[in-house]
């Protein structure tokens, strides 16, 4: 009997410590779907994603933001927030929107069946939770039936894989860094092998400072979604604040240049895929180095350049590229490099509302850029020197800053 109490009560322990664990984790939007979230999220998307989404439209070819983009992390519904894709089932098909070869779980899209008005047959693709139309699944691959795929055919070599072509504006992405804060946890696996070391842990962080975080986190933004360029070794860029002491700075005590703060961006990235040299390298090239009074427009010491360094290895690797730097100057102008190599305390990220500043502000984040001459000065100060990453152009420079109210 003592025995039976006894488990009884172990019991009670467990699950009342299973019940708060549960309590404390972050749900997935899609876990608290319902009709009147669907109302409200419907009504918050754009347009396009309006017609996408609840239309049956799409987007233009090549347009979508996720049609040349490769970062780690999985693709979900953007009405229910309801798990999709993974980004290791995604590959380039040069069709002109995103291709995935299958979905996260079978049972998270419908395929639809329908004639086209040319008598051809259409397999529609849409999300089980909200119906949202997602895009269309095309058998093109040596498959003429769907209960093919992932067979090996006859006479051929090849495994048989079906292309969901997905538009982009039908999709919200979670990058593998934010998918445990995001409520979407359990779906890593679906992101990254168990068996394999390419794990959330290897990433590391480089931090710098160059002017306004709005545009260098824009040019490092520009970096990582040119898979060419970065390799898909960038993880996330985040504007914020480095160099100081006081905990938990705020925009107005950082622009005020009482601190030691300096605007600045963390690149989270994978060393397997991109080194901490290249994004050094890349970094001189978007400011201007013989500058020691701010950048730009930008005026003060929270707006001078730095590199932070985080590790000894860090610190050796930005002073050889450094040093590279200086003699790279001396050879055609003989100017002062005073960017400076600081060690870092901590970095904190700046207020939601200047992340991604140049996406959700692009009508006054062309007008502050443009006004405040940042790629004029660049193309200037770096004319006849040579460097890697010359030929990149991030941001698209207006004729005139009137120019700018159509972006």
């Amino acid at each position: 009997m003592k025995t039976k109490q006894l488990l009884i009560f172990l019991c009670m322990i467990f699950c009342a410590y299973s019940a708060t664990i549960y309590a404390h984790e972050k749900k997935s939007p899609y876990q608290n779907f319902n009709v009147d979230v669907k109302k409200a999220r419907i009504k918050s998307l754009s347009k396009e994603q309006k017609y996408i989404t609840q239309k049956g439209g799409t987007e233009e070819a090549g347009s979508g933001k996720y049609y040349n983009f490769f970062k780690p992390g999985i693709y979900v519904d953007v009405v229910s927030g309801e798990p999709l894709f993974s980004s290791s089932a995604k590959y380039q098909a040069d069709s002109g929107w995103p291709a995935f070869t299958k979905p996260i779980n079978k049972q998270a899209i419908k395929i639809i069946k329908t004639k086209t008005w040319y008598g051809t047959l259409r397999h529609k693709v849409s999300s089980s939770i909200a119906i949202s139309h997602l895009g269309d699944v095309f058998l093109d691959r040596y498959i003429k039936n769907p209960s093919d795929a992932g067979k090996v055919l006859p006479n051929n070599s090849k495994t048989a894989l079906p292309r969901y072509c997905i538009d982009s504006g039908a999709l919200k992405f979670i990058s593998l860094a934010d998918m445990k804060k995001e409520g979407y946890g359990k779906y890593i696996k679906y992101v990254v092998s168990t068996k394999s070391k390419k794990v959330e842990n290897d990433y590391k962080k480089a931090i710098f400072a160059g002017g306004c975080f709005w545009c260098l986190e824009s040019d490092f933004d520009y970096f990582e979604k040119h898979n060419k360029l970065s390799h898909g070794g960038i993880i996330k860029v985040i504007s914020g604040y480095a160099g100081g002491h006081i905990p938990n700075p705020t925009y107005e005590l950082v622009s005020s240049g009482t601190t030691d703060y300096k605007e600045s961006i963390e690149v989270i990235y994978n060393p397997r895929k991109i080194s901490y040299k290249s994004l050094v390298e890349y970094f001189y090239r978007r400011i201007n180095p013989i500058d020691n009074g701010g950048q730009f427009c930008d005026r003060g010491p929270q707006y001078s350049s730095a590199i932070y360094y985080t590790t000894i290895e860090q610190k050796t690797i930005a002073e050889a590229v450094t040093a590279k730097l200086k003699k790279s100057f001396i050879e055609i102008k003989p100017k002062t490099i005073y960017t400076q190599l600081l060690s870092n305390t901590k970095f904190y990220p700046a207020e939601n509302y200047h992340q991604d500043y140049h996406d959700k502000n692009p009508k006054r984040y062309c007008y502050y850029r443009t006004s405040c001459g940042r790629d004029k000065t660049i193309s200037k100060v770096w004319q006849s020197v040579k460097w890697p990453y010359s030929k990149i152009v991030p941001f698209d420079v207006p004729s005139s800053i009137v120019a700018c109210a159509v972006r």
